[in-house]
């Protein structure tokens, strides 16, 4: 709770003190780990996170330590090091959806190995083919393919389940700006920026948001102008 919150200094003393020394110390290294990377305090999740993997000589235990690293390394953009940990928990579990999807969202979003990127995701929907999140990524690689139909298709399907995600409103945006619907990618944006704003979170996407606040201003000064422009051919 301290982490959700924010108060990261405190969460990890908060942790420490329970620490016995001891096999069960992996949960407590684990839950170190998630607040650190929540707090974006990287090289020190990673360290947590290695603690936990000392304590993990079962692959059933292996397979969390792995995504964990994963997910920290991705977040602080060792794409290769991410990639490594990712396909060893698929080594250990292939069925895995959250780390499917993250790998292939991790390519489709820097745009690499695209088809890849998409196997990897249809896999994670066809084993849960509700979750919201999955639906996104799905859409985003299809936006990605420039495969828009289809791109449009899954996220709409997102937001309807995950209405409060500001990445899914953003995508959707990109998604009706690329196809010339330039009121709808305006809605989008605002959604966006107004759900990112609300929630503010410590792991909150400072650099998303910039990047979506400004072409939401671009965008807006864009229909500015074209109403003047129409309004100026109108007859008197």
């Amino acid at each position: 709770l301290l982490g959700e919150r924010g108060d990261t200094d405190q969460a990890v003393a908060e942790l420490k003190k329970v620490l016995k020394g001891d096999p069960t110390d992996r949960e407590v290294y684990l839950s170190m780990g998630q607040v650190l990377e929540r707090g974006k305090r990287y090289p020190e999740a990673e360290q947590a996170v290695r603690a936990a993997e000392k304590l993990s000589p079962k692959p059933q235990d292996q397979e969390y330590v792995y995504f964990l690293l994963g997910a920290i390394q991705e977040r602080s953009r060792r794409y290769d090091l991410a990639e490594e940990n990712f396909k060893r928990v698929l080594a250990i579990n292939s069925k895995n959806a959250a780390t499917l999807n993250y790998l292939g969202y991790s390519l489709a979003d820097r745009g690499v190995r695209l088809q890849e990127a998409l196997g990897l995701i249809q896999k994670a929907v066809d084993l849960e083919p509700y979750n919201g999140a999955y639906l996104d990524s799905l859409g985003w690689v299809y936006f990605r393919l420039n495969r828009l139909d289809l791109a449009e298709e899954y996220l709409r399907k997102a937001v309807a389940r995950l209405s409060r995600d500001p990445t899914i409103h953003m995508h959707l945006g990109e998604l009706y700006f690329k196809t010339g619907r330039m009121e709808l990618a305006q809605r989008e944006w605002e959604r966006a920026t107004a759900e990112w704003k609300r929630s503010l979170k410590p792991d909150f996407d400072a650099e998303e948001y910039a990047k979506t606040d400004k072409k939401l201003t671009d965008l807006k000064h864009l229909l500015a102008e074209k109403r003047q422009t129409d309004g100026k051919k109108k007859p008197d």
